[in-house]
């Protein structure tokens, strides 16, 4: 088993924030400094430090190769905007399935813009409520509880009380909970603001009034409280940051509450009746077979994917296209919504009909309340701001681009005969051939890649997980190895592998398939002649992947190399040089105002073979 040590030297640091902080001497460069100029966009200093920190690269770890990292970055980031231009050019967006996982994006940062604008901006801390909040973060109370379901029981123990009862004989008579068996500690912050106001004026040997809660019924006794006396200024002022950062989420909570509550009071939506049971009747199918042929993401939880959404697709029919929910000003099919339900994940831990009614239900609820959010988020014209602009164009880009790709690569066919030519070749090729071994677990989410890397780092075996969780069964069998092969199948696995340390654990890389985790176990050289023919022919369907990776691999080189002498005014290289970063490997998650989740940044993998056909091309280069 990998020892606890050696997982996080090699792992990828998984972190999920709100607002993200670097260190500050990277953001000292000129953000606006164009590092890169096209036709009609740039690659700015900001969006290539943004989108170095926060993407997984491989050999990140190593220090002494900051720069050589920084020109793959560089050179990837430059094949994305490219690709990105090309598809503009060939009306790539005209596909129906861009579309929407694009758009439904957009709406997202919208949405977000509109929360910043409308909640963010609005908290404001009063002094009076910032010194109480510091000062109720000094004291510790220690108390224990009654709690009941039934109000009528509570106020009549609260009477008895009252009446010279004593609270501690009323307490050992009732059944108590683990957690009570001896008083709880209460810090600021850790009740609900309405029982934590009235805790905290309640003196040491006194309990409180019945406080309701969602769950029931509270009478508190404080049995005693501790000042923090003890601590320094460094201790103090964390102390004094915590409780401001706890004020300002509850001032945030309220704001939110008061403006959902406000603006949805005149909002109307509806889903029809026949349409929705239509499609919970194909789901409620659908998932009685994951249920009966697949494993479940944790806790028996099974997840729509890709696959669902085209089945449900063909056994809908025509029906697919049927109107099913109904707007204000605009109404959705069932393929929009499908959609969006990929992109927002849909999830369920039974398959009866009715489990599956209540949850798609709640998923229609919430789509209504996206869609008038990002409504209004156009309506105010937060799509046009500046900041808005660019982090919409930053992710159009990445979508553009990773449309098309897969786009060239389905279309790549491989005959019978440029396999035995292929064989023939290989035979007598003095060319090296670089093999890998890997071991790979392939999962559906994003969320999934999360939950194995927080296994991994907390020393859990590579293999087990294969085998417990890898959506590629073959390899899972054999604790998710695959077995040495050439780097140039498997797409971006093989290339990624090629560029890994022994030893070295890296996700998430995207394919077609989901997302792989994968650790590289051993990379050696062979020649041709080591391998014989025999064995070739053997592999035809590996060969026929092979080729049509190669195939893909020229086809895209020689497009981007002729795009970038076509679209690239400048690279600025010796601004590269200039620009401080970090060698932590982290993937970050974002989370978005009114409910979402998206990685911080698109997350792209090394490509840089086309500047060495660009080169063929522009003699001048580098």
């Amino acid at each position: 088993m990998d020892s606890k040590k050696d997982i996080m030297k090699n792992l990828i640091i998984f972190i999920l924030l709100n607002l993200l902080f670097l260190p500050e001497e990277i953001f000292t460069q000129s953000k606006d400094s164009i590092l890169v100029e096209f036709d009609n966009k740039v690659i700015t200093v900001d969006e290539f430090v943004t989108r170095f920190e926060f993407t997984p690269w491989p050999r990140r770890n190593i220090r002494y190769i900051d720069e050589e990292l920084k020109l793959e970055f560089l050179k990837t980031l430059i094949a994305e905007k490219l690709l990105s231009i090309y598809g503009n050019e060939i009306k790539i967006d005209t596909s129906f399935d861009l579309n929407l996982a694009y758009k439904n994006l957009e709406k997202m940062i919208v949405r977000d813009a509109l929360y910043r604008k409308e909640i963010i901006s609005k908290i404001k801390l009063e002094p009076d409520e910032l010194n109480n909040a510091i000062a109720k973060s000094q004291i510790t109370l220690y108390a224990r509880y009654i709690f009941d379901l039934d109000s009528a029981k509570i106020f009549s123990i609260y009477d008895a009380l009252l009446n010279g009862a004593k609270f501690d004989s009323i307490f050992n008579s009732r059944v108590i909970s683990e957690d009570q068996k001896s008083p709880i500690e209460i810090t600021y912050g850790t009740l609900i603001e309405d029982f934590e106001n009235v805790l905290y004026v309640t003196e040491p040997g006194n309990f409180t009034r019945p406080l309701k809660s969602s769950l029931g019924y509270y009478i508190f006794k404080v049995d005693s409280s501790r000042m923090n006396i003890a601590m320094g200024p460094k201790e103090f002022n964390d102390a004094s940051r915590k409780a401001e950062k706890i004020l300002k989420q509850r001032i945030e909570e309220k704001l939110y509450n008061e403006y959902f509550k406000k603006f949805f009071s005149n909002k109307r939506g509806e889903a029809d009746g026949e349409v929705f049971w239509n499609l919970v009747e194909v789901l409620t199918k659908r998932f009685k077979y994951k249920f009966e042929h697949q494993s479940p993401i944790r806790n028996n939880e099974y997840i729509i994917d890709p696959e669902d959404v085209n089945q449900i697709e063909n056994e809908l029919g025509n029906k697919k296209n049927f109107i099913l929910i109904k707007m204000e000003k605009k109404n959705f099919t069932i393929s929009e919504f499908l959609r969006t339900l990929l992109f927002k994940g849909f999830s369920v831990i039974d398959s009866t009909e009715r489990h599956i009614a209540s949850k798609l239900n709640k998923a229609i609820k919430n789509f209504l309340e996206d869609e008038y959010l990002a409504e209004e988020g156009y309506r105010q014209g937060l799509h046009l701001k500046p900041e808005v602009k660019k982090d919409i164009e930053m992710w159009k880009d990445f979508y553009y681009s990773t449309w098309y790709t897969l786009s060239l690569k389905n279309n790549i066919e491989i005959t019978d005969e440029e396999i035995e030519n292929y064989i023939k070749e290989r035979s007598i090729s003095s060319e090296e051939i670089i093999l890998v071994n890997i071991q790979e677990i392939l999962v559906d989410s994003l969320d999934k890649v999360e939950l194995i890397l927080n296994k991994l780092k907390e020393g859990d075996d590579f293999g087990q997980l294969a085998r417990e969780y890898s959506k590629r069964k073959w390899a899972a069998e054999k604790n998710g190895e695959f077995g040495y092969f050439p780097t140039t199948m498997y797409d971006e696995i093989g290339r990624t592998a090629e560029r890994l340390n022994i030893g070295e654990i890296f996700a998430p890389i995207e394919t077609k398939d989901g997302y792989s985790i994968i650790k590289l176990l051993d990379k050696k050289i062979e020649r041709p002649d080591s391998v014989s023919v025999k064995n070739f022919s053997e592999l035809k369907d590996k060969i026929r992947l092979e080729l049509k990776q190669k195939k893909f691999d020229q086809q895209r080189d020689k497009l981007v190399a002729n795009l970038a002498q076509k679209h690239i005014k400048n690279i600025n290289l010796e601004l590269l040089k200039s620009i401080k970063v970090s060698n932590l490997n982290m993937f970050v998650y974002r989370y978005t105002g009114f409910g979402g989740k998206m990685t911080a940044v698109p997350i792209i993998t090394p490509y840089i073979s086309w500047y060495e056909e660009w080169k063929k091309i522009n003699k001048s280069l580098p």
